[in-house]
Formats: C-alpha cells, sequence, structure tokens
C-alpha cells in the first residue's frame, strides 16, 4: 500500500469512527430526554398530591383540575396561595418557596425537550463529502470543530420566536437538567414527608375522639 492509499484509508476510517461517535450520542441524547420527560412527569404527579393536602380533597379531582391547566407557572402560582392562605402549612412555604423557584428555572428546559427536535450535528453532512481529492488540509484544520458534529436539540427551522434565539440544548445541559430535576424531587419527598402527619393531624384527632366516645358509651352500658 503506498503513501496515498495509506492517507485514504485513514481518512476513510477517520469519517467512519466520527459517524459512529456521532450516532451513540445521538442515541445517549435520545435516551436522556426521554428519562428527563419521564422524571418531570412523576415530579407533576408529586405536585397533585401536595395540592389534594393542602385542599384536603382526593388526588384524582385535584388531578383533573391541575391537568386541565396547561401553563405550568400556574400550577405552581396557585401552590403559592394556597401555602400562603393555609395556617396549618404556611410554615412549610419557606421550603415550598425554594422548591418553586428551582422548577421555574428548570421549566425553560423541559418546554425545549418536550418541543424541540434533536438534529444531527452541522458538519456531519459536510466532513462525509470530504476526500482526498477536495480536502483543504488548511482549512479543514482550522474550521473543523469536533463539537459542531455531534447532535443538538434545537427548535424547527420555522420556529422563528426571539425566545429560542439561544445556542441548542446539548447533552451535557440535559443531563444537568436531569441531574437539578432528581435534586428537586428529593426536596419535594421531604417536603412531602413532613405534610402528611400535617395532613392526616386533624383525621386522626378525629378517630381518638370517636374511640374515646365510643369507651364512654360502653361505660354506660
Amino acid at each position: 500500500m503506498d503513501e496515498e492509499e495509506q492517507i485514504r484509508k485513514e481518512l476513510e476510517e477517520f469519517k467512519v469512527d466520527v459517524g459512529r461517535t456521532a450516532a451513540e450520542m445521538t442515541a445517549t441524547m435520545y435516551e436522556a430526554i426521554g428519562r428527563s420527560i419521564t422524571d418531570w412527569s412523576r415530579m407533576e404527579g408529586f405536585l397533585v398530591h401536595i395540592v389534594s393536602w393542602l385542599l384536603d380533597s382526593k388526588t384524582k379531582k385535584v388531578g383533573l383540575v391541575l391537568y386541565s391547566i396547561n401553563n405550568f407557572h400556574t400550577w405552581l402560582s396557585i401552590l403559592d396561595e394556597l401555602f400562603a392562605m393555609d395556617p396549618n402549612f404556611s410554615p412549610l412555604r419557606s421550603d415550598w418557596t425554594k422548591i418553586a423557584g428551582q422548577l421555574r428555572k428548570l421549566n425553560d428546559v423541559r418546554v425545549r425537550l418536550a418541543h424541540h427536535a434533536l438534529e444531527s450535528g452541522s458538519a456531519l453532512e459536510s466532513l462525509e463529502n470530504v476526500t482526498l481529492e477536495n480536502i483543504n488540509l488548511e482549512t479543514f484544520e482550522n474550521d473543523f470543530d469536533a463539537a459542531s458534529v455531534f447532535p443538538t436539540l434545537k427548535p424547527h427551522a420555522n420556529d422563528t420566536r426571539v425566545k429560542w434565539k439561544k445556542a441548542a440544548i446539548s447533552l451535557d445541559e440535559i443531563v444537568s437538567f436531569q441531574e437539578e430535576l432528581i435534586n428537586v424531587i428529593e426536596k419535594m419527598t421531604a417536603l412531602m414527608s413532613e405534610m402528611g402527619p400535617i395532613h392526616l393531624g386533624p383525621k386522626r384527632r378525629l378517630v381518638a375522639k370517636i374511640k374515646e366516645l365510643q369507651q364512654k358509651v360502653a361505660q354506660q352500658e
């Protein structure tokens, strides 16, 4: 094998390696997006439970109301007001406020995960067309950006709203989103463990009172 053939072979192997890595990255990103959306759904279920305790209502009824409200920020505003007006739960309001603040920040990314599309890296297609005959080594070395080969999450080209004029979301950002979301869910779990006894307190006292009255009636007999 002469030198030219060796270079041609190495170039093709390089293109194959990059393509394989990009495909693996795409699969990893799809998995990360799916996990993130699933965790978000689990978090929303916790919010329904919290509201059901604040309203002393059944979760199915509360779920019907909340899931009929399309604006997630409205969910959080309702919770803010409920914590403020209930003297039994208002001591936990500061804990909830911190959780709500994190959720408001995360929601922007969550919307993008749910509605944007995963697109191949901008440099991947151009790299596939590179051959030994048309390559400009100096330009290739200066312009080739490994990061631009990998997929990113971005809005459709027709979605030209100003709010989406920001950098596309990378795998690192998706992973960070998921990690922060898990952290928020853990805080919500801790909050619910404090809310549970408060919610059940009046019911437990009622049961105790009924048993006390039953004992008095039995004694009279």
